[in-house]
């Protein structure tokens, strides 16, 4: 057998048997990589304006996670990392055991609320954010004594975060309405000229709102907005004004 053909049976040996090797290599499923703390470099990566979550927690969750002999779980610590408060999702894989990269999703707030002295936040989902000390969203905010935590249900929170959220993706709306409280089970939301908007029960709220949006755009002059103290929406086909002139 002369040298080249020699050399052509090498390179097919290599691409049919070293090449798939080199693959598994590279491709190990991240469920079964289980890199030791001590020889692993972390990189965090904080996905979003977000800060409900910080990059030494993430490496505080870590720490805690790993067993005696400093081994990371890779599906383990996905979960325990979903289980804060402020993360909508994990991602977590190994580059062949020597770089950890770890990838934080964290929850968006709409609104907060302060409520029976506490506070916290709710997202698009309806699911409540507890405030953090090295951040504050700046979001709408709801006051007053809502429901009981013992008769407060998911599908209440829904409701409001399904308002805010309205209200927030809204081009015109969003800047007009910057909170808003909760009295004797009618939600009052907040104009930014001063005033207030009787929403009334969250039921129908979109056709409160574009009612709203309507008269403003009808008369979208501010000084004439910061006389209007107060808006009753609750009604069909018109609103109930009361101005400085007329209270």
């Amino acid at each position: 057998m002369n040298g080249k053909n020699r050399l052509q049976r090498l390179v097919s040996w290599v691409c049919a048997f070293g090449f798939p090797v080199a693959l598994v290599a590279f491709r190990q499923p991240d469920s079964e990589q289980v890199p030791r703390l001590e020889r692993s470099t972390l990189k965090v990566e904080l996905r979003g304006d977000m800060r409900f979550l910080t990059e030494d927690e993430v490496k505080s969750i870590v720490k805690r996670g790993a067993s005696k002999d400093k081994t990371i779980n890779i599906k383990l610590l996905e979960e325990q990392l979903e289980l804060h408060n402020g993360v909508h999702g994990a991602e977590v894989f190994s580059s062949l055991g020597k770089v950890l990269y770890i990838r934080i999703d964290q929850r968006f707030p709409l609104l907060r609320l302060f409520e029976n002295g506490n506070s916290r936040y709710l997202d698009a989902e309806g699911q409540s954010i507890q405030p953090t000390p090295h951040f504050s969203a700046r979001v709408p905010v709801l006051y007053g004594d809502l429901r009981p935590q013992s008769e407060r249900t998911a599908e209440s929170d829904l409701r409001l975060a399904q308002v805010f959220g309205y209200i927030a993706a809204d081009s015109v709306l969003s800047p007009l309405i910057d909170g808003g409280k909760w009295v004797d089970g009618e939600l009052w939301l907040f104009s930014t000229f001063g005033g207030e908007l009787r929403l009334g029960t969250p039921d129908e709220y979109k056709r409160k709102l574009n009612k709203y949006k309507r008269f403003y755009l009808s008369y979208p002059n501010a000084d004439t907005q910061q006389h209007l103290t107060r808006l009753d929406l609750r009604f069909q086909g018109q609103i109930v004004a009361r101005t400085t002139t007329n209270p």
